[in-house]
This record gives C-alpha cells, sequence and structure tokens, in this order.
C-alpha cells in the first residue's frame, strides 16, 4: 500500500468547469499541503448545494460507514483528482470530511 488515498470520486466539482470534475477546493490552490483542507471542503460544497451543482454528489446510508474505512486505512495523504493533496493525518482528515459531508449533503 502506498499510503496515498485517491480521492476522485468522493470529491466535489471545481467551480468554472462545464462538466464538473472531481475536487473539494474551489480556485488556484498549492498541489501539496500540511495545512487543514475540510474548510475548503465544506466552502466548495455550499457552494455548490446553492447552485446548479446541488446534490450532484450522492449521499446516501451508506457513505458514513464508506468513509470510516476508508479512514481506517490510515493515509499519509488525500489526493483529490483537483486541488492540494494533503500530508498528513489522512485519517482525521477523512472523518472530518464525512462529518462535513453529513452536515452539508446529509
Amino acid at each position: 500500500m502506498s499510503g496515498t488515498t485517491w480521492m476522485h470520486d468522493l470529491c466535489a466539482p471545481r467551480p468554472g468547469h462545464a462538466r464538473p470534475p472531481a475536487s473539494h477546493q474551489g480556485g488556484n490552490v498549492e498541489p501539496f499541503t500540511e495545512s487543514d483542507v475540510i474548510d475548503r471542503a465544506r466552502k466548495t460544497l455550499t457552494e455548490y448545494q446553492a447552485g446548479p451543482f446541488a446534490n450532484y454528489m450522492p449521499y446516501t446510508k451508506h457513505t458514513d460507514s464508506i468513509m470510516q474505512r476508508l479512514a481506517d486505512l490510515n493515509p499519509r495523504m488525500i489526493a483529490p483528482m483537483h486541488g492540494s493533496a494533503f500530508v498528513g493525518d489522512g485519517s482525521r482528515s477523512l472523518r472530518d470530511l464525512a462529518g462535513v459531508m453529513r452536515e452539508v449533503l446529509g
């Protein structure tokens, strides 16, 4: 195992794209960060819920348990398709993201 979790199927679209690619972070961001990206994820999801991309990301009764199982892998890096790759406590970050998804989408 590489210690990297690829998030392209779990993340929100980037503003300005006709077909939304996966990302939880809008705008131009650094390629890697050790800083928390959860606030960026919350902001992007909240903005998208208020516009034409509302409910584009499925949220079901299974989402939280899937996110918890991903967190249990203890990744050292979380790499979205677009947005900063987070380097650090990936387990905590995934659990925090699960909470944001529950709050915004659930």
